[in-house]
């Protein structure tokens, strides 16, 4: 498809986004490759994120399973947004993705969906060989606030170095408080 078409069809993303026509983002989702567009399911996707479209869930867990790692990475960002612990387990199965970027957007993605369920699948990546895996880990372990993740975190910093190690102990402290916080109340 020509260049003109591709600006054509992100025009008429953002115009929806702007109308908060969700049903009609929702529909772009299904966009076919073919159509060569491809860039269009991504950017719906996003745009439904933005707009916290619960009723998008179902399709952008759909996405997690595209053949373009764009789109997937997508989804994870647009259900990461949205915050709905219904996206859980399919976050869970993306963070076993090929795609490096798109299990750590998955992992982003569980932090924020508060769902406690899924602590004990991320404790298991904080042994992770990619360092960005680690950190979004330990990053969504402080997010979703369960005290499981606090030891298993605290070991992990201490086999980090450098700027690496300062992060992962910032995620650390931010459990801690969590956890001594939801203690005292």
């Amino acid at each position: 498809m020509a260049s003109s078409g591709v600006a054509e069809a992100l025009v008429d993303v953002q115009q929806r986004k702007l109308a908060g026509d969700v049903q009609g983002l929702i529909r772009l989702l299904s966009v076919p490759t073919e159509s060569g567009i491809l860039v269009v399911r991504s950017v719906a996707a996003r745009a439904l994120g933005d707009l916290r479209a619960r009723e998008a869930v179902p399709g952008l867990i759909r996405l997690l399973d595209d053949a373009s790692e764009d789109v997937r990475i997508s989804a994870a960002i647009a259900l990461g947004k949205i915050r709905d612990e219904c996206s859980a387990g399919a976050l869970v199965r993306a963070i076993g993705d090929t795609s490096e970027p798109v299990r750590a957007w998955s992992v982003w993605a569980l932090g924020r969906t508060g769902d406690q369920s899924v602590v004990p699948s991320l404790v298991s990546l904080l042994s992770s060989e990619s360092w960005w895996i680690r950190l979004e880990t330990g990053r969504a372990l402080a997010e979703i606030g369960d005290s499981r993740g606090l030891r298993p975190l605290e070991a992990a910093v201490s086999r980090e170095r450098g700027r690496q190690r300062w992060r992962m102990a910032r995620a650390a402290r931010r459990l801690r408080r969590k956890h001594r916080s939801s203690k005292r109340g």
